[in-house]
């Protein structure tokens, strides 16, 4: 379907101009025919009939034997007349006049029997391109009255004639109307010319190129030769700087060791893209005073593979640097942090339209230049992040590993002082409570590591592991594991959907966003202890699935204070999206704010999904976290 479309598109385009260009020579055609028809034909007729005489010398006893045909009143006599005007008639219209027919017409307008000569074909041999244009068919008529004596008109000699043959005058006009005309088709052809250079070819290289760039990159007009390809150049650069600015975005998603590849594209996209006979882009580092090459892209067109040597450089240019030569050729220059970025090569058939291609090229490599130094700058920064992540992790672990700790002493205090006593001095009371010491050192020991399991869970970021779980059975897992380290008496109530599919999921990492997003729910009741009092902690878990938008979906809910700033503030709707990013904290300066910015980092990176929160006019918060089934090529299955 798309083949035909396009192949529609360029046959719509030809036919658009080759209908202008008929319709440009078709209006050609109608000036010369009104020149041949108005100007030239009326100059000709008027010509003819000033020298009539001149041109046609008739014999004067034509009027007197028409006459004699039709006023004598001897049979014999009009006949004999009838004959000599016949023999007259067939001379003058066989001879070299340009009169091709002769009749007598008597009182009644009709033709005499026996009188009325035609030679059709005539016209057709006097009329050509010394004596006339395109109209051939030039013909008028002239009569003379034949009258009887002292009397009116009774018949008329009626001769029709054409263009005259030989005559000087008549040949001089048309010369000079064939130089008209000479004129007119060269002043045509050349706006022809001008209208096929600047407009039609223009009009259909910008399509035909519009067209190509559907399917590929927009490719610059080698060699413009009007304003529109120029315009169409111009918006081709900003489009492909744009399509090498989101090429370039993805070396913000690339680590060291898939660098080269982005590179090596954007490198093959601006070679093929300004038409460039080769190409290289380099980065060097200085060592005690001398470059060494750090790494380097090189693309060549075809046929081609050595490429030359690097211009000498500065140690250390303090500023951009680009220089052109006559050649085609190139240099751009630039410090990228501490070492120096290069980019060289050379115009393949540098044309007129060297100009635009190296201000393309210039942008491109500054368009580099930004990549690479915001890719080092993510780098630099996801550095420093990881390092305050894993205080932060550390901290965060010691914390809780001290809280569940606490209470073990407390079991292990109890238990002490009823195992030093004699067992037959143990009452079935204390029994008990030793076996309820003993389950819940256990339940404690299978916390913790339940506890370490969900911070390893961050190592899993680098290698996640999609397996096809319950989702209901993981909130279940959850919740069994979470609601025994809480110290508050909050009551978990699930409302799980129970017609889903089950969801190929990172399990691991949903467990750790569910336990940052119900961990900020504790919180939110600890700093609310005050007006508990009257209101039993209660936090909702819900599971629903969406078939038309093929997506899962967990809410937590809870009746606490909803979400506030770090002084206290409820926060309104269009505030709220920035709890989760990277940083921020509701709670004291003390917190580094990594909690929810990791859950939307699960949802979001490693489910193709979207985490919403929200405070309900009742009071409480609720927190969305809808995640997609991942289904896709890249996700890893453990069978």
């Amino acid at each position: 379907m798309h083949s035909t479309s396009k192949f529609d598109y360029s046959r719509r385009t030809r036919i658009l101009n080759g209908v202008v260009t008929l319709l440009y020579f078709l209006i050609l055609c109608l000036v010369l025919y009104e020149l041949d028809r108005q100007h030239y034909t009326g100059e000709k007729e008027a010509l003819i009939r000033e020298h009539f005489r001149e041109i046609f010398d008739l014999p004067d006893s034509l009027a007197e034997q028409a006459g004699e045909v039709l006023f004598s009143t001897s049979p014999i006599a009009r006949k004999v007349a009838a004959e000599r005007l016949r023999e007259q008639m067939r001379a003058i219209v066989e001879g070299p006049s340009s009169i091709f027919s002769f009749e007598l017409l008597d009182a009644n307008r009709q033709v005499v029997e026996g009188l009325r000569v035609v030679d059709p074909e005539k016209p057709k041999r006097l009329n050509n391109w010394r004596n006339s244009l395109f109209l051939r068919n030039f013909e008028r008529i002239t009569d003379l009255g034949v009258k009887r004596e002292r009397g009116t008109a009774a018949g008329r000699l009626v001769a029709r004639y054409t263009t005259p043959a030989n005559y000087a005058p008549i040949e001089e006009l048309t010369r000079r109307y064939w130089l008209i005309v000479a004129w007119l088709v060269g002043v045509w052809l050349v706006g022809y010319y001008f209208l096929y250079r600047y407009i039609l070819r223009p009009m259909y290289n910008v399509t035909s190129y519009l067209q190509a760039s559907q399917a590929s990159a927009p490719r610059l007009i080698a060699k413009p030769s009007a304003g529109l390809e120029s315009a169409y150049n111009a918006m081709a650069l900003k489009a492909l700087l744009q399509q090498l600015n989101e090429a370039m975005s993805e070396l913000l998603r690339s680590n060291l060791s898939s660098l080269e590849k982005p590179l090596s594209d954007a490198t093959e996209f601006i070679r093929d893209s300004l038409y460039l006979e080769w190409v290289c882009l380099q980065e060097y580092t200085v060592q005690d005073g001398e470059l060494l090459l750090r790494w380097e892209v090189q693309r060549a067109s075809r046929g081609r593979s050595d490429l030359p040597r690097t211009t000498l450089l500065p140690p250390m240019p303090a500023e951009e640097v680009f220089r052109t030569e006559s050649d085609g050729s190139f240099f751009f220059c630039a410090p990228l942090g501490a070492n120096i970025l290069v980019f060289r090569g050379r115009l393949a058939e540098p044309t007129s339209n060297s100009r635009l291609r190296f201000q393309g090229i210039h942008l491109a490599a500054t368009t580099i230049l930004r990549g690479l130094v915001a890719h080092n700058a993510l780098r630099q920064l996801i550095s420093e992040e990881r390092s305050q992540a894993n205080i932060s992790l550390a901290r965060s672990l010691g914390h809780d590993l001290t809280n569940i700790l606490s209470s073990v002493k407390l079991d292990i205090s109890s238990l002490l002082q009823i195992t030093r006593r004699h067992p037959e001095e143990i009452s079935p009371e204390e029994w008990s409570i030793l076996r309820d010491c003993i389950e819940n050192i256990e339940n404690t020991a299978r916390l913790a590591q339940e506890i370490v399991d969900l911070y390893r869970s961050f190592s899993y970021i680098k290698h996640p592991e999609y397996v096809r779980y319950n989702l209901n059975k993981l909130l279940e897992e959850f919740i069994n594991v979470y609601k025994p380290t809480t110290s508050l008496r909050v009551e978990f109530v699930q409302e799980l959907s129970q017609d889903m599919p089950d969801p190929i999921i990172e399990r691991r990492l949903l467990k750790l966003a569910l336990f940052n997003v119900v961990t900020n729910a504790m919180d939110a009741f600890r700093s609310n202890r005050d007006n508990l009092s009257d209101v039993q902690p209660r936090i909702i878990l819900r599971t629903r699935y969406s078939a038309a938008s093929n997506t899962h979906t967990i809410e937590i809910e809870d009746n606490g204070p909803g979400i506030r700033d770090a002084r206290g503030k409820l926060l309104g709707r269009g505030e709220i999206d920035v709890i989760f990013q990277f940083g921020y904290s509701t709670k004291s300066e003390l917190s580094e704010g990594f909690g929810l910015y990791w859950v939307r980092t699960i949802i979001e990176r490693f489910h193709y999904g979207k985490v919403m929160a929200m405070n309900l006019p009742e009071g409480g918060a609720k927190f969305i976290l809808e995640i997609r089934s991942m289904e896709s090529q890249e996700a890893r299955i453990k069978d």
